[in-house]
């Protein structure tokens, strides 16, 4: 089972702007890793929306701005920093 950690928030950023070119570029790279591979498609969980599968993806000015975009519409994040990477790891809830 291969979990599709992009999607959620490629679907928000493509609900908030308009625009699915990054949803549809990434959903047509997904290749069939074998004729058991099961994918599980899902767009949120108990954590939220986590950004950090959309780096690479998304530019941090777009991640930016869909947080600044969730927190005008009276929604939630989390910024976490992870001691061992140094790096934030942002959750839209």
């Amino acid at each position: 089972m291969v979990y599709q950690f992009p999607l959620p928030p490629l679907v928000l950023n493509a609900y908030q702007t308009g625009n699915a070119s990054y949803l549809l570029k990434w959903a047509d790279s997904l290749e069939q890793i074998s004729s058991r591979t099961t994918f599980f498609n899902f767009l949120a969980s108990h954590d939220g929306i986590g950004v950090m599968p959309a780096r690479g993806i998304l530019s941090e000015k777009e991640i930016n701005e869909m947080a600044k975009k969730q927190r005008s519409m009276a929604g939630m994040f989390h910024i976490k920093i992870m001691e061992m990477e140094q790096r934030a790891r942002m959750s839209l809830i």
